[in-house]
């Protein structure tokens, strides 16, 4: 009952803020130039859907991301695991994990896009790190 309760709270807040957010765009009380109400933006995203061209868009990052994705899986899980396994091999990845993993993926974007360009690698190695540390670290302690 308790679960059933905390959902009916959760939806009802979400609702009352996008009751509260169309109300204040019907009354002009934020600028329509920059936030646009909730129903323009689900009249806008049922039109985009409609577009050949957002499913095009919608393949290549999905390509992007799962492409990422399963590479930061096919590196992370096995470092990870030798990493939990082996003392010597953690003491030698560890620096390098630790280093990366706290350096703010931001700060490594310009280098990114001078070593692979704009186009859709860097995007995958982008997703690979975003990914990679964490699937690291797990693998890691479960060993």
């Amino acid at each position: 009952m308790k679960k059933k309760k905390s959902f009916f709270i959760s939806v009802a807040s979400v609702l009352l803020f996008l009751l509260l957010w169309e109300t204040a765009s019907q009354n002009e009380w934020i600028n329509p130039l920059f936030i646009s109400s909730p129903i323009e933006i689900a009249q806008a995203a049922v039109l985009m859907v409609q577009e050949v061209s957002f499913w095009e868009n919608m393949k290549v990052s999905g390509y992007e991301f799962v492409s990422g994705f399963v590479l930061a899986i096919l590196i992370g899980i096995p470092i990870g695991v030798l990493s939990g396994w082996n003392s010597t091999f953690n003491a030698v990845v560890n620096p390098f994990i630790s280093g990366l993993y706290v350096t703010p993926k931001v700060a490594l974007l310009p280098v990114i896009i001078i070593a692979f360009g704009i186009g859709p690698a860097s995007k995958i190695v982008i997703v690979f790190l975003m990914a990679f540390f964490p699937i690291v670290m797990s693998a890691q302690k479960l060993c």
